[in-house]
C-alpha cells in the first residue's frame, strides 16, 4: 500500500492563487511534507520563496513544529551565507494567547540557485580545489553564526547549501536545536548523521563539525564517509558498503587535496564530539587555506 500523500501536496495552489497573503507565481518543489512556491507579496512585488505545510494529525504536526522553528531560530540569524527568513504566516494571536495554526507559511529569502546535491548528482561540481575550499568557507563561517545565537544546524548536507556562481547560502533550519539538549526523537540524514543523532543524545556545536566534516568529504570524494555509518544505528541510517568512501585521508586518494584539509576533515569525523574541534577553529583553518583571489 503506497504511503498517504500529504494534504500540501494534494492541495497544490496554481500561478495567480493567493496563500497567506501572497500571489503564487509558480511552484519551485516539494519537501517530504511541504511545497515551496515562489511568490510575491502583491505591493511591491518584491519575490520570496514560500514553503507551505498543511498537517491533518499528529505525524504532520511536527513538521509544522520544524516549520515554527526554521522560524524561530532563522529570525535571529543575519549572515551573508544564510538564507533570510521574512516572516511566519498562519500561527494567530501572541504569546500564551497565540493559537497555533494547522496551515503554515514560512516566507524566505528568494534564490535562484541549485543545491551542491543537485549539482552534484548531475555532474555539475566541477570546482576546484581552491575554490571548494572557499565553499566550504562560507558554509563553516554560517555554522560559527548560527552557534554564537546557541543553535546547532543538525542537519548540514550538500542539499542544504546553494551556491549561484557568486554566493554560497546555507539553508533549512527545520532540523535545528538549542546546543546542549536533547531531542525527543532521531534525525539528521543518513551519510551525514553524528552518532549522537542516531542514538538520541545531546546536540552539540560538534554535531554540526561532523555534519560539516561529512559533507566536505562526499562533495570531494563523491562517496560517503565511512564514519556516517555504524552497525548500532537503526536501519534508516544505515549505507550499503559500496556507497562508501576509504578511512585514509581524502589526500591519499585526490594528490591534489592538501594534507590540512585532509587532515582536518578526519578530525571533524571523530565518532566521540568531544574529540572534534570547534566550528571556529575549522573556520580559521579554512580561512589560512582560501586563495587570496577567492577571498
Amino acid at each position: 500500500m503506497s504511503e498517504p500523500i500529504p494534504a500540501a501536496k494534494r492541495n497544490r495552489r496554481n500561478p495567480g492563487e493567493t496563500l497567506h497573503g501572497y500571489r503564487i507565481r509558480k511552484w519551485l518543489g516539494d519537501g517530504a511534507f511541504s511545497v515551496v512556491y515562489l511568490v510575491d507579496d502583491g505591493k511591491s512585488h518584491t519575490q520570496y520563496a514560500l514553503k507551505h505545510v498543511i498537517s491533518e494529525g499528529e505525524k504532520e504536526d511536527r513538521y509544522l513544529d520544524q516549520l515554527r522553528m526554521e522560524w524561530e531560530v532563522g529570525r535571529k540569524l543575519k549572515h551573508p551565507n544564510i538564507r533570510d527568513i521574512v516572516d511566519l504566516r498562519g500561527d494567530q494571536g501572541f504569546g500564551f494567547l497565540k493559537k497555533p495554526g494547522k496551515d503554515l507559511g514560512l516566507v524566505m529569502e528568494m534564490i535562484d540557485a541549485p543545491s551542491l546535491e543537485d549539482m552534484l548528482q548531475k555532474g555539475e561540481a566541477r570546482f576546484s580545489i581552491p575554490e571548494w575550499i572557499a565553499i566550504f568557507r562560507d558554509v563553516a563561517s554560517a555554522l560559527v553564526h548560527i552557534h554564537e545565537k546557541g543553535y546547532a544546524h543538525a542537519d548540514m548536507k550538500p542539499n542544504n547549501v546553494l551556491w549561484d556562481d557568486r554566493h554560497t547560502k546555507v539553508i533549512d533550519l527545520g532540523q535545528a536545536w538549542k546546543i546542549g539538549s536533547t531531542k525527543p526523537r532521531m534525525s539528521g540524514t543518513a551519510g551525514y548523521v553524528a552518532p549522537e543523532q542516531p542514538l538520541i543524545e545531546a546536540i552539540t556545536a560538534q554535531t554540526d563539525v561532523f555534519n560539516f566534516g561529512a559533507t566536505v568529504y562526499r562533495l570531494l570524494r563523491g562517496k560517503f564517509a565511512p564514519q556516517t555509518v555504524q552497525r548500532k544505528y537503526p536501519k534508516d541510517f544505515q549505507l550499503p558498503e559500496a556507497l562508501l568512501g576509504e578511512t585514509t585521508p581524502l589526500s591519499q586518494w585526490n594528490p591534489q587535496i592538501p594534507e590540512r584539509l585532509s587532515d582536518l576533515v578526519l578530525n571533524c569525523l571523530e565518532t566521540e564530539p568531544a574529540k572534534r574541534k570547534y566550528m571556529t577553529y575549522v573556520l580559521k583553518q579554512l580561512e589560512a587555506m582560501v586563495p587570496v583571489a577567492a577571498k
